[in-house]
């Protein structure tokens, strides 16, 4: 081969290698330098989020404290991955819940029961608002007071409806097509309880949904619940010895001025002895393995200095004026709605 075609073709290949090489190094470090970044990115990330975690110690000035809770609220705004830590939450959190309460409480004093309850939900809904905390409960009382209201008067509010009286109505037609009572129509509608006559295009207002109770044995508490949204809670008293059996159970009889059968003796309403009260709402077990807890109910109480306490023997205790209130909004079972009592430890 000539001189003239061997060297250049010599030069072209040593260029070509040279440059591949350089390609292939230049890969390499930027794979390097890539992988150093994002260690770096990880340990600060790691770093941001232990020094956020660490509680304030006693010797932090105010100043300190308040430029972290600053800084940890502007990443929380910023970033949607952002998760606040537990032990972060009491620097934030209380006031919140303090600044909702004031307003819902103003907002009761000012007669608007509507408002005051949709602050409280919305407080109440939040994941660092824990059941049976002081919070929860703080919440929990103002739906109570406005729900009370609602219950017990013409106030509307969005679980009202409303039906118009036809001719050859009466209360008891009414309630049972719209899943209520007798006695909650009287309640909501001012309406004498001495009394089923009503008039036609007369106007009755009645509260739609599912009714549910809960009951806690170690609060002491019954939650009353429309569509599974918690709308009273009353005290109440349970068995002692731990005679109240953690169990599911369905409505199945409501009886006023009950009787009471113990040891096989039938002891009549107003009988000293008798501890029923003025109302028994009888429950069912659901499950066929737990037919052996017959006989349970909530009741009211001869004795409303135990409410709160282990005291009965083994039913669920209520003071007589809040039964009754819980009595007539609870739809007989002829409705065959199933109510459900759960009640848990």
């Amino acid at each position: 081969m000539y001189w003239y075609y061997k060297y250049p073709i010599i030069i072209v290949l040593v260029a070509l290698l040279f440059g591949t090489g350089v390609y292939i190094w230049r890969s390499k470090v930027s794979a390097y330098l890539q992988r150093k970044r994002e260690t770096v990115v990880n340990l600060s990330e790691k770093e941001t989020e232990k020094n956020a975690a660490k509680p304030v110690s006693s010797g932090e000035s105010s100043q300190d404290k308040e430029k972290g809770k600053t800084e940890n609220e502007a990443k929380a705004a910023n970033s949607s991955a952002v998760t606040l830590k537990q032990s972060a939450l009491p620097d934030i959190i209380p006031q919140n819940v303090e600044e909702a309460l004031k307003q819902a409480q103003a907002a009761l004093k000012d007669d608007n029961p509507k408002a005051a309850r949709e602050l409280a939900y919305s407080v109440l809904k939040e994941e660092y608002c824990r059941k049976y905390d002081s919070s929860w409960y703080a919440l929990a009382s103002i739906i109570n007071e406005a729900n009370s209201i609602f219950m017990n008067g013409k106030a509307p509010c969005p679980e009202k409806d409303t039906y118009i009286i036809k001719s050859g109505d009466n209360l008891t037609k009414i309630a049972y097509r719209n899943n209520t009572t007798v006695q909650a129509l009287q309640r909501m509608n001012n309406l004498p309880n001495t009394t089923s006559t009503v008039h036609p295009g007369q106007a009755l207002q009645f509260i739609k949904g599912n009714w549910s109770i809960v009951v806690s044995k170690s609060q002491f508490l019954l939650e009353l619940y429309l569509d599974e949204k918690l709308y009273r809670i009353y005290r109440v008293s349970t068995g002692r010895q731990d005679r109240t059996p953690a169990c599911t159970f369905v409505i199945n009889q409501k009886l006023m001025y009950p009787a009471w059968t113990y040891n096989g003796k039938s002891i009549p309403y107003g009988d000293p002895e008798n501890i029923l009260g003025t109302r028994w709402i009888g429950l069912k077990p659901i499950d066929e393995d737990k037919l052996g807890y017959s006989g349970y109910g909530i009741h009211g109480t001869t004795e409303p200095e135990k409410i709160g306490t282990a005291a009965s023997l083994g039913c669920v205790r209520m003071l007589n004026e809040e039964v009754e209130e819980l009595f007539d909004f609870i739809p007989s079972s002829y409705a065959n709605l199933n109510i459900t009592v759960t009640i848990v430890e």
